[in-house]
């Protein structure tokens, strides 16, 4: 599964005809992943946190294909369950790129704004304390910029173009 979940975002990244080639893969691929997310081997318990990491991988495609065909109702469903999985897999980096992705997913509902910049400091801290790899540090980077960003949208003069900030 790992490679058909790495295919898909090569699919995402790379086609000038994603949405198309996407739609193709997606539904099969989800079907999977659900089926051995419900179907736990208690056993082995390393490969249940395995595909958890798969699923945490797969929903971050979802929220970015949600969100670009306009539905981020679903857009936010399937970033909450990539939080989830992540944090099944007790994995620091996922858990946090989760986060990261939860403040578009927040910025996109009305009235969130504030909790999209609360969710991105909030994981940054937790990720300082979990991660000292490159990888940690550009993940945190890319938090507090976007803490940073909603941070500057409050205040009077550097709000977006027509706001009334």
């Amino acid at each position: 599964m790992r490679d058909r979940v790495e295919e898909a975002w090569r699919i995402w990244q790379t086609s000038p005809t994603r949405f198309t080639n996407i739609e193709a893969v997606l539904p099969d691929l989800i079907g999977d992943i659900e089926t051995a997310l419900r179907t736990p081997d208690d056993d082995k318990p390393a490969e249940q946190r395995d595909i958890q990491r798969l699923a945490t991988d797969l929903y971050g495609l979802l929220r970015s294909y949600c969100r670009r065909t306009g539905r981020t109702d679903l857009s936010l469903m399937v970033t909450d369950r990539a939080l989830r999985a992540a944090e099944a897999a007790d994995d620091p980096l996922r858990i946090a790129a989760a986060k990261w992705n939860l403040g578009p997913a927040l910025l996109a509902q009305p009235g969130q704004e504030g909790d999209a910049a609360d969710v991105a400091q909030t994981a940054g801290d937790g990720l300082a304390r979990a991660l000292t790899t490159l990888q940690g540090a550009a993940i945190r980077g890319a938090l507090e910029l976007r803490h940073g960003c909603r941070r500057s949208a409050d205040r009077p003069g550097l709000g977006r173009p027509g706001s009334p900030h």
